[in-house]
Parts: C-alpha cells; structure tokens; sequence
C-alpha cells in the first residue's frame, strides 16, 4: 500500500517537539494526571480505512508502569474510531452516538484535519482532543513548507529523483 510522501515520522517528531511546551502546560493542569500518549497514523493508509501507525509517543511520565490506564492502546483505539467514521472521537461520542459498533472505544480524544488523524490520551478528552488538534495543525503547517521545498524541484513527480 501507499503511503504518504510528505508526512514522515520525522515530520510528525518536529511537530511533536515545537508543541511539546504546550502540551506540557495542558497536563500540568491537571495534577492528578502525568502523561499524554498520541499516536498517529499514515494518512494515505488511513484513507483506505486502515490503519498502520506511523508515529507514536509519550510526553510527561515514560514509564508505563506509573500510568492510571493504558493510555497507548486507548490513543490507538480513538485512531482507529476516527479512520473508520472519518470524524475526530469526540463527534461520535457527543453528536454521532448511533454509529458505534460493539469494540468501539467510547471517548473523545482524537482530530481529523482534512486526513490527519492525531489520537491522544492520558488526560480529560478535551484535554486530549486539544493536544490532537494543535499536532493536527502543527503537521498541516509543516506539510505545507514540505511541499513547498519539493514544489521548487525538479523533476515534476514528488519524491522522483
């Protein structure tokens, strides 16, 4: 299958590292809470309705053992809700109810930004939900300079050589 040209692991890192200031003050506002775990999937492969992660992490606590929950399979479970519906988790809980299917994960936490898709989890869904938009926005802008550098080269096929 196909995967996306532009959006890298890398790409999506540096998103990551200039929102990780933040994030960090969105879980301090929480002191119960010490993590926020976001995953993110290929686009291209999402859009064939699959799912194949592409990058994912932990900001805050790293160590697993010191998590209330497993707040990486529960960031993967929001991703794979928002590949099959099309819409950000929190939709489906509030607005969209009546296409859960049994196995669904029942909590908002993830965006979908015109096919960027960004599960989080680890603090209140809106907290989630918001870590997942500003990465979503984060890997938008910086796609754009990505396409941008290969727009200006030569020859006319992305990623040719």
């Amino acid at each position: 299958m196909n995967k996306s040209a532009l959006i890298t692991p890398s790409l999506v890192l540096q998103a990551v590292e200039l929102t990780t200031p933040t994030i960090e003050s969105i879980i301090k506002l929480d002191p119960k809470r010490n993590v926020i775990y976001m995953v993110v999937p290929d686009p291209v492969v999402a859009a064939a309705r699959e799912y194949e992660p592409l990058w994912s992490g932990a900001i805050g606590e790293q160590n697993r053992d010191q998590w209330a929950n497993p707040y990486d399979e529960f960031a993967t479970e929001k991703v794979k809700l928002t590949i099959r519906t099309g819409l950000p988790s929190h939709l489906v809980q509030h607005d969209f109810a009546h296409i859960y299917i049994a196995g669904d994960f029942k909590y908002g936490g993830s965006e979908n930004r015109k096919g960027i898709i960004v599960g989080a989890s680890g603090l209140a869904w809106h907290h989630d939900y918001t870590v997942s938009a500003i990465v979503a926005a984060t890997i938008d802008g910086l796609v754009k300079g990505a396409f941008e550098a290969e727009y200006a080269r030569k020859p006319y096929l992305i990623g040719a050589t």
